[in-house]
């Protein structure tokens, strides 16, 4: 390759690894700080569509751009059936504006170091985030600039991320190790004092997922690595509930259930969740094939002035949320969001290259955590859970499609 052509190429690369950085980093650091690296990604990537060459496409890049693309028409069709208003379309957008992302990405690779940083920054950020909120400011649950529950959770998926992307940090340097580490830790440390409990979920399934994934009940030495890391992170958890608080949310479940089995009293915060699935359940029995559209449509065609539909909008599960409100339409694009993805992503972890798994890994571990955080939590009802899942989503695909990618 000439000078010129080498020029020519990585200026596009350093622009794309500098907007991933800058997704992860802000992501929880600042207020929508999750939109500023997809909206630089995706200025350039609008204007790539109208220039050559494209980057090629193998079956299993048409098949994780059939998922998108199946969300979002889904997203489309009902929104127009239930002639739900404009802003109702919003977020199956994003999942449109991701396919040139991708070829953008395919194009012109981001450098590893940029995404792993990126994401360590951010899960640190959280960590000092949640310090401030929970000990400086006296919040009850620590939520930064976004709810404690979409904040808990997407400040557990960076843990998780970094988790089974330390191979990475590992075949890179020292510093870098230690980067991970202090990421996992701060991230896991602000989930916690976020209150989050159903995103806590995610975390035996990341560290399950580690320890399969890298063989390490094969070797004793990585085995004992292994469960000292799991030994500190244990400590954290050991000192945050001696200081009361997840001792106090543990007690709140218990005394929650207790409360809605014995007296029916479903005006806590699992009651709640209880009674938002039970109409989940009710509503799509009697919508089976696209659902209501919106609770809004509910309450408007049936004068139900329950006060759960008035304080809600959203059912607190993603299945429940789908199905009620878009029906068995919406209920198979959602699990094809899930299926098709972590499909390909297990695929390419079993074939890849060794240096590639740990983008293969963390693709997994994506699909894996956002799918846990969806049995608690509507989380692709929020702009932040949508951005977080479908843009990690292309960016993690593009690493593992990059022989480029794999190197630092």
């Amino acid at each position: 390759m000439n000078s010129k052509n080498f020029a020519f190429n990585s200026i596009p690369v350093l622009f794309n690894s500098f907007a991933v950085f800058l997704f992860g980093a802000l992501a929880l650091t600042v207020s929508s700080g999750y939109t500023y690296g997809p909206v630089l990604l995706l200025i350039p990537a609008l204007g790539y569509l109208a220039v050559r060459p494209y980057p090629h496409l193998n079956s299993q890049d048409k098949l994780l751009i059939t998922a998108l693309l199946m969300y979002f028409a889904m997203g489309v069709v009902t929104n127009l059936v239930h002639h739900l208003p404009s802003n109702a379309y919003d977020n199956f957008s994003r999942f449109l504006l991701a396919v040139p992302v991708l070829f953008l990405l395919l194009r012109f690779p981001v450098k590893p170091i940029f995404l792993w940083s990126g994401i360590a920054i951010g899960a640190i950020g959280a960590a000092v985030i949640a310090v401030l909120d929970f000990y400086v400011h006296g919040e009850d649950r620590a939520g930064g600039h976004n709810n404690p529950i979409q904040f808990g959770d997407i400040a557990m998926l960076f843990a998780c991320l970094l988790l089974v992307g330390f191979a990475w940090a590992k075949q890179t340097s020292k510093p870098m190790m230690m980067l991970f580490l202090l990421g996992i830790t701060g991230g896991v440390f602000a989930s916690f004092l976020s209150g989050s409990r159903g995103g806590w979920l995610a975390l035996p399934v990341a560290f399950g997922f580690f320890y399969v994934a890298n063989d390490f009940y094969k070797n004793t030495k990585r085995s004992l690595v292994f469960m000292s890391g799991l030994v500190c992170l244990i400590a954290v958890f050991y000192l945050l509930q001696k200081s009361g608080f997840l001792q106090m949310r543990f007690q709140e479940a218990m005394s929650d259930m207790q409360q809605y089995t014995q007296t029916q009293n479903a005006n806590t915060s699992l009651g709640i969740r209880l009674t938002l699935w039970h109409c989940g359940l009710s509503l799509f029995a009697q919508h089976p094939l696209l659902g209501w559209g919106s609770m809004a449509n509910y309450v408007s065609a049936t004068g139900d002035s329950s006060a759960v539909f008035l304080r809600f909008n959203h059912f607190h599960n993603d299945f429940l949320d789908a199905l009620a409100k878009r029906g068995l339409v919406g209920g198979l694009a959602l699990c094809t969001l899930y299926a098709l993805p972590g499909l390909l992503f297990y695929r390419q972890l079993r074939h890849c290259a060794r240096s590639v798994k740990p983008f293969a890994q963390a693709g997994l571990m994506l699909v894996l955590a956002t799918l846990v955080f969806g049995l608690t939590q509507s989380f692709f009802s929020h702009s932040s859970g949508v951005m977080m899942y479908v843009f990690m989503l292309v960016i993690l695909w593009a690493q593992v499609r990059s022989p480029v990618a794999a190197k630092t």
